[in-house]
């Protein structure tokens, strides 16, 4: 297994290498690794005590961020690195001053992970979710350096539990002190499936980050200029499929007083522009030209996503149609959304949790989307369903601190 691993691992950079020339990211991913050891000589001092964090793309990095944060926090005298995978993750990241280093992971060869542990000499390792490199994972296990794996969730249908990888994802596991489960899921299916026991369920780390940025009172002027009296419709994260139950829904509706506000997942697949009359559109890198007959806003800014929920008085949530499944959901929840998506959601325990509060509605056709923003917008808004989900997302948000607790309990020893 560890030699199909290697192969792997090869063929991997080598795909990367040679789309290097035409392909941005991956250029960046080569290029970013380049002479890699001297360039992370020259950051590491002698005598500087370490701690080593390791995420791979961004989401991963606002998944596991708080716990990040309060380690710094319990451990001041340590400097911190923080490596990445992804370069989209590294170009927004590197220039935080969040961590004393920010680097690219090298390339998992056995030689690289000796190379990389031995430079930095981490007193201690946290990897985010899935991130499970096997030569680094073993090397750090041989040297009895202390390692954690973070918010990992598991479910039936999970590749970690497919033939013929499940003996190399147990190697993995095995490494870790220990392994902390987003639910109990995870847990079971970590003694079933690899004998690992050494865990903790911690809940999902995100809640926090989300309500932490909630706090900024970041506003956008502009948009409030948009959607002044009206009832407000965020249509968040939204794929091709969603947009399609958009368009069916948009003129049926067209006698209410609706704004709509639109963040495609990918803007240039966006299909809502290119459909609709163009009259009733504008973009928000263009909402300086917004006049009285705009009703639909579509966000073709990347980042801003989270904080325009505060306008909405219903999300509606995109990937519900997709085999991606549902994006995130905290976000509109933290600000007491009642949110609306497609049935692929059943891996997302936030999504059950809500169902059952009735924080949430799933939706399967346009007509039954329909039916949800037309009750919503003629009936008096329910403050006291807004609140009880405002407190579902404040009570998640001590997750983090289960983590470090357990972390300083377990290097006392």
């Amino acid at each position: 297994m560890n030699s199909c691993y290697s192969i792997i691992l090869y063929f991997y950079y080598l795909i990367i290498l040679l789309l290097s020339p035409f392909n941005k990211k991956a250029k960046r991913w080569i290029t970013g690794r380049k002479k890699w050891e001297s360039e992370l000589e020259k950051k590491i001092k002698k005598g500087e005590n370490w701690i080593w964090f390791h995420c791979s793309s961004l989401g991963e990095f606002e998944d596991s961020c708080e716990v990040f944060f309060k380690i710094q926090t319990e451990y001041p005298t340590n400097r911190t690195i923080l490596t990445v995978f992804s370069p989209s993750a590294f170009e927004v990241l590197k220039q935080s001053g969040l961590f004393d280093i920010i680097f690219y992971l090298p390339l998992d060869t056995k030689a690289n992970a000796k190379a990389f542990i031995e430079i930095v000499k981490p007193q201690l390792v946290l990897f985010s979710r899935s991130e499970l490199w096997l030569n680094i994972l073993v090397e750090l296990q041989a040297r009895k350096i202390p390692l954690f794996l973070i918010s990992l969730k598991l479910n039936n249908k999970s590749n970690f539990l497919k033939w013929p990888f499940r003996k190399f994802y147990r190697n993995c596991f095995k490494t870790f002190d220990v392994i902390y489960c987003q639910n109990l899921e995870t847990q079971k299916l970590l003694i079933a499936y690899f004998n690992v026991s050494t865990t903790l369920i911690t809940g999902n780390t995100r809640f926090e980050r989300i309500y932490n940025q909630s706090q900024s009172k970041i506003t956008f002027p502009d948009i409030e200029n948009f959607v002044l009296d009206s009832f407000v419709i965020v249509y968040g994260s939204s794929l091709p499929k969603d947009e399609k139950f958009f368009l069916k829904t948009y003129d049926s509706l067209k006698k209410l007083n609706l704004k709509w506000i639109i963040v495609p997942h990918e803007i240039e697949k966006s299909i809502i522009a290119k459909k609709l009359n163009s009259r009733n559109v504008i973009h928000f890198s263009k909402i300086k030209e917004l006049h009285q007959f705009h009703d639909i806003l579509i966000i073709d800014s990347v980042g801003i996503l989270k904080h325009i929920y505060q306008y909405a008085h219903i999300a509606i949530i995109g990937g519900g149609f997709d085999k991606i499944g549902i994006h995130n959901i905290i976000e509109p929840a933290v600000y007491g959304n009642q949110i609306a998506f497609g049935p692929n959601h059943k891996n997302y325990d936030e999504a059950i949790q809500l169902l059952n509060l009735g924080g949430a509605i799933i939706y399967k056709n346009n007509e039954e989307l329909k039916r949800i923003i037309q009750s919503k917008a003629l009936n008096p808004e329910n403050i006291a369903l807004r609140e009880t989900i405002k407190l579902f997302v404040k009570s998640n948000t001590m997750n983090s601190f289960k983590i470090v607790e357990s972390i300083r309990a377990k290097l006392i020893k």
